[in-house]
């Protein structure tokens, strides 16, 4: 009896240390086989740069290099000036102490390299957010309520590639993520609910084609970058990879038909979403003289509505509607002046160093 007493004992806390021992990234982890396995590359640390600070030899006076590392991550959204709100109708979600929110690190967990804000959708109660680690290809999603701005749950870890774009189906309550990158035509379907996975979806072209195309482009398509959930026909309009046109898709995922619209300035296309009949397509800066963030609007027949002009200098990557109300999901990186005591030439100096960060904010576009 003794025996049988101090097993059960034994068991018991060694199920407690093992489930209070793992970090909460992995409470919500889906069922085996669903997710691979965490690596290296999901815990490092972010790096600090030291080669920023230069000491003059005589003196020991810092002098700061002017030029910052060439890093193709580095901050090209901060041209204009950003400072605040703007005169364009847009407004920085914030907390009661008037600072953005700042979603990453909302999650409350570390995050590590899950730092770049991709696609967003929203229900009714809740919105959902990508966020990608460009060193694996790999994707969490958050779950954060729209009444307190706090993360409810963090999904685990995806091979979910860029994880472009995300819609809400309301009918079905599920998530729709769109690949991209190494499975151009892969979808990934949540439950909104836990943010386990259900199902992945590769997306087949007919080979008898589609209405609103030649057969030609309909054999060009290789690949979907972005999705909205259209309520009223209840189907998923999907952008096109490579073009700027979208395809109807039904709730099965297969084709049904192609949606042209008109050739418009070469903005960086990003995220989407449809609501009541319109599609509504971000874009982000991408060469002069298109540097700002702008939105533009067609109706589902492929008619061209309207531009809405953003003027932002940080990189809009998704959009999505909460009710009438329009946000949007923006990312941006810089580096951050930080300073540290050295020893040099027998003196301890005051050093100053930068690390590369990263902030994923949400704005209120007001008009539109």
């Amino acid at each position: 009896m003794k025996t049988v007493l101090l097993k059960s004992l034994i068991a018991t806390f060694t199920v407690a240390v093992l489930f209070f021992c793992t970090p909460l990234s992995f409470v919500y982890a889906a069922e085996p086989g669903d997710i691979e396995k965490p690596d290296a590359a999901d815990f490092d640390s972010d790096p600090d740069i030291p080669a920023l600070e230069n000491i003059d030899p005589v003196t020991g006076k810092l002098s700061l290099q002017k030029d910052l590392p060439d890093d193709p991550m580095a901050p090209i959204y901060d041209w204009f000036g950003v400072k605040g709100d703007n005169k364009s109708g847009i407004r920085w979600l914030r907390n009661k102490k008037n600072k953005r929110y700042e979603y990453r690190h909302l999650a409350d967990q570390r995050m590590y390299h899950y730092d770049t804000f991709q696609g967003a959708c929203a229900s009714k109660k809740y919105s959902y957010h990508v966020l990608y680690n460009r060193r694996n290809q790999r994707c969490r999603v958050i779950k954060v309520s729209l009444k307190t701005h706090k993360v409810t749950r963090v999904s685990a870890i995806y091979p979910l590639d860029h994880g472009n774009d995300l819609t809400y189906d309301s009918k079905r309550d599920i998530i729709i993520c769109v690949h991209y990158g190494k499975h151009p035509m892969r979808l990934t379907v949540l439950s909104a609910k836990t943010l386990k996975k259900k199902k992945h979806v590769n997306v087949k072209i007919p080979s008898a084609g589609l209405f609103g195309a030649s057969e030609k482009f309909v054999k060009s398509i290789k690949g979907i970058t972005g999705i909205g959930y259209d309520e009223q026909a209840d189907e998923y309009i999907v952008s096109i990879q490579g073009t700027r046109h979208y395809m109807a898709l039904s709730p099965k995922f297969k084709p049904l038909r192609v949606i042209k619209v008109p050739k418009l300035d070469p903005y960086m296309r990003q995220g989407m979403t449809v609501r009541k009949g319109f599609i509504m397509r971000s874009f982000s800066a991408d060469k002069k003289p298109y540097t700002n963030n702008i939105v533009y609007v067609f109706d589902t027949a492929g008619n061209y509505v309207k531009k809405i002009s953003l003027g932002y200098g940080y990189e809009i990557e998704s959009i999505y509607f909460v009710g009438k109300k329009l946000y949007a999901s923006t990312y941006r990186s810089y580096y951050k002046k930080k300073y540290k005591r050295v020893r040099r030439h027998g003196k301890r100096i005051k050093v100053a160093y930068y690390v590369l960060r990263r902030d994923n904010n949400i704005m209120h576009i007001r008009k539109y």
